[in-house]
């Protein structure tokens, strides 16, 4: 495995196989970093498939269907190719059904992802990695390389890459300055609000506030020490009243969600407690997709869990209180 060390040398090992019959995929129930940054990609290539390993999130399912994008994306099946590229993941285990046939391919693979390397993972000599966590998404990372290239980014492409920047940055606490100019380009690109830019804005009608209200007052409220820990059951989306709670004064947030076809956990940690107490959220969460038979991951300050395993979501989701409670406990006796 060879690793590209600057977006310089990303960029030149995409231009340079731009004519190749290509393949781009991403981790498992791909969200909107793994949707944001795929398509926009793929105007680089001529001849060019978009596959999940499974399914995507209901989020991503209600962006490209707001684009009119939905066949853009399809179903994983083996085809023969060149060239593999897979977004948002630097880990076999994340790849759900692309797994066995990425690692058997003769075709040259391209890991592009922001996330902690793996402790320890099998790599192959036809492999190679783009991974950076200065950035803060996948997306983020894509939109660098369209800008090098002098691709046309239209007002779908930056639509997108603004939902996967944005997805990604929790709350903005995963941020850094290259990830508010980019968002400042990209909606002076697509000549959109902010509001209008994000289709995460349409999960919050009165409903939608209502169902995180109601999450926040059915929630646990915990206290480790000096710290507060809120925890709960979310009736849609965790991730939206694992940040609510965060800004409701939580130091440590953590909310699960069960729907039709996978079950999530999304949790947040108050921005300098990461450095503080040597938590890295996305290597605790890491292990819960084994768990739940998807997929976690994410930053020291804000991480998930996907998966399909229903019946296990409440191993994991108290797993990762046990843990933080414990740090909480420590440093508070210090």
């Amino acid at each position: 495995m060879r690793r590209l060390k600057s977006i310089e040398e990303l960029t030149k090992f995409i231009t340079d196989r731009k004519y190749k019959n290509t393949l781009i995929t991403f981790h498992s129930i791909g969200d909107r970093d793994c949707i944001g940054s795929s398509i926009p990609l793929s105007k680089i290539f001529k001849n060019v498939q978009i596959s999940t390993p499974d399914f995507i999130t209901k989020n991503s399912s209600k962006l490209l269907e707001n684009l009119q994008l939905n066949n853009l994306i399809n179903t994983f099946s083996k085809i023969d190719v060149d060239l593999i590229i897979v977004l948002d993941s630097n880990r076999f285990e994340l790849l759900s059904n692309a797994k066995e046939f990425i690692i058997l391919s003769k075709a040259e693979v391209l890991f592009i992802d922001h996330h902690e390397l793996p402790s320890k993972s099998d790599y192959y000599s036809n492999q190679f990695i783009f991974n950076d966590e200065d950035y803060n998404s996948t997306s983020s990372i894509i939109y660098e390389v369209l800008k090098k290239i002098g691709t046309n980014i239209n007002n779908n492409d930056s639509i997108l890459l603004l939902n996967g920047i944005v997805s990604d940055s929790a709350n903005f606490e995963n941020s850094s300055p290259l990830t508010f100019l980019q968002i400042s380009e990209l909606l002076k690109n697509s000549g959109l609000r902010y509001s209008e830019a994000i289709s995460a804005q349409q999960l919050m009608s009165p409903i939608s506030r209502k169902n995180i209200l109601t999450d926040l007052l059915n929630a646990k409220i915990t206290q480790k020490g000096r710290y507060l820990i809120i925890s709960g059951m979310a009736l849609h989306h965790a991730n939206l009243a694992a940040e609510a709670a965060l800004k409701s004064g939580a130091d440590f947030s953590i909310f699960y969600s069960i729907h039709e076809n996978e079950v999530s956990i999304s949790a947040r940690l108050r921005s300098s407690l990461d450095k503080e107490l040597g938590i890295h959220l996305g290597r605790l969460m890491e292990p819960l997709g084994s768990i739940l038979d998807g997929t976690g991951g994410g930053h020291p300050c804000a991480a998930g869990a996907y998966g399909s395993k229903k019946v296990a979501i409440k191993l994991a989701f108290n797993k990762v209180i046990d843990e933080i409670s414990e740090k909480f406990i420590l440093k508070s006796k210090k």
